[in-house]
């Protein structure tokens, strides 16, 4: 009974696929702003699928369904969909789950309202010259992207990976870039380097009073907020990091 409202809504949309004359469906988490936080009215994704997860995608095809994730929601995403109806898989394997599932002459459909063209594309208009230096806390996805656009001899120092602190592996989807690129990209251990913690506090203050320093952060408002912040962190719902402000 848990699941059954995920199957009643596939089928249902199946058949206005029918109708429509098309042969698969992709629905993603982002609305037509593109921002991090859906309206209730646009959370299609979790209303197809249960899963509400801040990143995701699904695709339903007539015969075949599947949920796109990243590493964070590898235990979310199998607790709130029903595996019998929809597979659970990386992002990485969109390109490779399209190929084994639609075969030639039959359709993909999107609404284009709810895409931009390409994250890549996005990061080479931020980026101009390309980058020469870049600070990774997450992988994946994000870091293929960047490694589009690093320039010859650039650096990537790494000081988080939390794309897979699940424990599942984090593919690289371009590494031959290392070599091409003659890059250079070493572990970063914040304990490691304490010696320089009030000179790095002196400098970052710095920028950050006189705005050169740019951050985002999420903040929740009272201790009793703290729990659902806290839930909130796990699922991926913050940007930037998550405080409670307490006074």
């Amino acid at each position: 009974m848990r699941f059954a409202l995920q199957a009643q809504r596939l089928a249902a949309l199946r058949v206005a696929m029918h109708t429509a004359g098309i042969d698969a469906y992709l629905i993603p988490r982002s609305d037509e702003h593109q921002g991090e936080y859906v309206a209730a009215y646009a959370e299609r994704l979790s209303w197809l699928t249960g899963f509400t997860g801040s990143a995701g995608m699904a695709i339903a095809m007539k015969d075949s369904a599947a949920v796109f994730i990243d590493g964070r929601y590898t235990l979310q995403v199998r607790d709130q969909v029903d595996l019998n109806v929809f597979e659970t898989r990386s992002y990485l394997d969109v390109p490779k789950w399209i190929g084994e599932n639609l075969k030639a002459g039959q359709k993909l459909a999107y609404d284009p309202w709810l895409h931009t063209e390409t994250g890549v594309k996005a990061l080479k208009e931020a980026c101009p010259d390309g980058i020469d230096g870049y600070f990774e806390n997450v992988g994946g996805m994000i870091l293929d992207a960047v490694m589009l656009r690093c320039n010859a001899f650039s650096r990537i120092a790494f000081c988080g990976m939390i794309a897979g602190y699940n424990g599942e592996p984090i593919p690289m989807a371009n590494p031959s870039l290392i070599l091409v690129n003659r890059m250079k990209l070493e572990g970063f251990i914040v304990s490691e380097h304490m010696q320089l913690w009030p000179e790095a506090l002196k400098e970052l203050g710095t920028m950050v009073a006189t705005g050169k320093f740019k951050y985002r952060e999420t903040v929740a408002q009272g201790l009793q907020s703290a729990p659902e912040a806290f839930l909130g962190l796990l699922k991926g719902r913050n940007f930037g990091k998550q405080l409670v402000k307490l006074v």
